[in-house]
């Protein structure tokens, strides 16, 4: 059994952290790991305890709100990587973004400005910095060289964000976890790239593209193969937004069914049905089905 070492620069300083040890891939399952069943999740009379736990977290943030407004401040904790709220903020380069710090309703969503220096994160980035905040230089000798640094001009608000807000989306609670800054859009001009790649990206770039949370923010930190060059026929940053996340989970939709990227060629039925087709997944699930010859599109 191999223990491994995960070394990461954290925002307090650099700690150790053990990793579960891993098997060798050339190891045996013993007979315990194959005759043991599959552990079950309990359940409180037949309901998740997740789902029972977020809405009364919802309900207390509803009941604050409307009945003991004065306390509400106390119900929205802050980070250390925030400026205070009190603080006379003249800097128009230091980042905002709209932080969530626990489940609720509209209340629970801060705009706030992080101190100099600071801008936000995915969890996939992780092994530079924790979500959601990363405080990163623009002479930071270990930024990442397979990332950049944007400058946001938009983001789309996606249906899941609402679920991030309610505390039931799993990624955001198992992999960021409370505060959290929502959002997968972004779209903007590049500040800042890692590494050394004359063929890639540049500073001044008209970007969009994804990132796996935080993309409520003027400053995002961004791996460069989730971004892609604004083509010229998009003039807008807010338009570019808009595409990323529903018209990649439209895509992975017909990949399931089989048609892209290589449809099969067995099917001789290429009629397909779009549930909530005036959606955004459901209109570009219509447009590229099209592209890809299916039909009836019903």
């Amino acid at each position: 059994v191999e223990k491994k070492i995960f070394r990461s620069p954290w925002r307090n300083g650099n700690h150790d952290r053990d990793i579960l040890p891993i098997k060798p891939s050339n190891s045996r399952p013993s007979t315990m790991a194959r005759t043991t069943p599959p552990s079950t999740k309990w359940t409180i009379f037949g309901q998740d305890p997740d789902i029972i736990l977020a809405a009364l977290a919802n309900i207390l943030s509803w009941l604050v709100v409307t009945l003991f407004p004065s306390f509400l401040s106390h119900l929205l904790p802050s980070s250390p990587e925030e400026e205070p709220a009190d603080n006379d903020i003249t800097s128009t380069t230091q980042t905002k973004c709209i932080s969530i710090g626990r489940p609720g309703g509209m209340e629970q969503l801060r705009l706030v400005t992080l101190k100099s220096g600071f801008c936000t994160i995915g969890y996939n980035v992780r092994h530079f910095c924790p979500p959601p905040y990363c405080h990163v230089l623009s002479d930071d000798p270990i930024f990442p060289t397979d990332c950049v640094i944007i400058k946001n001009e938009a983001f789309s608000v996606n249906y899941a964000d609402c679920t991030i807000r309610w505390g039931l989306y799993e990624s955001a609670k198992k992999f960021v976890g409370w505060p959290i800054v929502p959002g997968f859009d972004v779209a903007g001009t590049i500040e800042h790239v890692g590494g050394n790649d004359p063929t890639g990206f540049k500073v001044g770039d008209r970007v969009f593209g994804c990132t796996l949370f935080g993309a409520y923010s003027t400053k995002v930190l961004v791996p460069k193969i989730q971004l892609r060059k604004i083509p010229t026929c998009i003039t807008s940053f807010s338009e570019a937004s808009a595409f990323p996340a529903v018209s990649l989970t439209a895509l992975y939709a017909l990949h399931l069914a089989g048609y892209f990227p290589d449809a099969r060629t067995n099917f001789r039925n290429k009629s397909i049905l779009i549930h909530s087709a005036a959606g955004g997944v459901g209109g570009f699930l219509v447009q590229m089905s099209k592209i890809l010859g299916l039909g009836p599109i019903v």
